[in-house]
């Protein structure tokens, strides 16, 4: 029993750790996708977000946390039924 209360408690903060991190993410691409940058060569109306390395960061990082979600989503889809009839988590994980 106190094994799976752990095991829940560690669901929920992981699900509350990626909803924050979900938030901060879409804030900060938010900005860069309107952030002006100086004029470079000409090149009028550029945003932060159109420089080539912040946008290979934001294309990893939306990778990453696809298959952090994923992850969380396979723990709580294994938790859901245990809950449901009281029995104990194995300890065997699902590969991240």
């Amino acid at each position: 029993m106190i094994g799976q209360r752990l095991y829940t408690g560690r669901v929920a903060v992981a699900q509350a750790a990626l909803a924050f991190r979900r938030q901060v993410f879409e804030v900060t691409e938010a900005y860069a996708r309107q952030k002006p940058i100086p004029d470079v060569a000409g090149r009028k109306g550029r945003v932060l977000a159109d420089i080539p390395q912040l946008r290979a960061l934001f294309a990893d990082a939306a990778a990453r946390a696809d298959a952090l979600e994923a992850f969380v989503g396979t723990c709580e889809d294994k938790l859901a039924p245990l809950l449901k009839t009281g029995a104990v988590p194995t300890r065997i994980l699902p590969s991240p």
